[in-house]
């Protein structure tokens, strides 16, 4: 089990999230995974309170890496097999697994989900909300697919890419970061005027 993504919302209440197997407990809430690991997801109030716990997942491993979080909620991203379902909204990978991005409400529910990738192991790694609500993301993926910055040839190596989406889910742009050898993002900032 672990706890991979922890964020601090504007009141000062701290989001978690990461993946479980079989079974959990977290802020004293036991959870039984649907699949192989399914991903927790808690928000504790600022006195230490929980406000709610919930899980997500599907009969493979799914595990959210990051998250962030202001008032309207949190963004979490990490990657899924197979099928996953948040609360209405079931996603299908198109390979081994698939990056998500998922946005949460204040009290946990889900917004939205969108997924990306193409037949070879995808997965998004880090988040970073922008002060007017862009979201910004980092996906290592083996190639393969037309991705939002262009078709990615097949490779053993992974590239990074770079993705940027709206509040709303909607992609705005995709940069490759690639190179010799395998890359991984394994960080990500905004500056105040969107820059990455």
């Amino acid at each position: 089990d672990e706890i991979d993504g922890v964020a601090a919302a504007p009141d000062g209440s701290a989001w978690l999230t990461g993946k479980f197997e079989r079974t959990a407990t977290l802020a004293g809430t036991e959870l039984v995974s649907a699949g192989q690991a399914d991903i927790p997801l808690a928000r504790i109030e600022p006195d230490g309170d929980v406000a709610f716990v919930h899980s997500f997942g599907g009969p493979g491993e799914d595990n959210l890496f990051d998250l962030a979080a202001d008032e309207r909620g949190a963004l979490g991203t990490g990657w899924f097999t197979g099928t996953i379902e948040f609360d209405d909204v079931t996603l299908t990978s198109e390979g081994s697994t698939d990056c998500v991005v998922v946005a949460f409400d204040p009290e946990g529910g889900v917004r939205w989900a969108r997924s990306f990738g193409g037949p070879g192991p995808d997965g998004c790694n880090e988040v970073s909300l922008g002060h007017d609500g862009e979201i910004t993301t980092s996906m290592d993926t083996a190639g393969g697919w037309t991705s939002p910055a262009g078709e990615l040839d097949a490779s053993e190596d992974r590239d990074t890419l770079l993705m940027r989406l709206d509040r709303s889910g909607e992609l705005e742009w995709g940069r490759v970061a690639d190179g010799a050898g395998a890359q991984r993002g394994k960080a990500i900032a905004v500056a105040e005027d969107g820059t990455v």
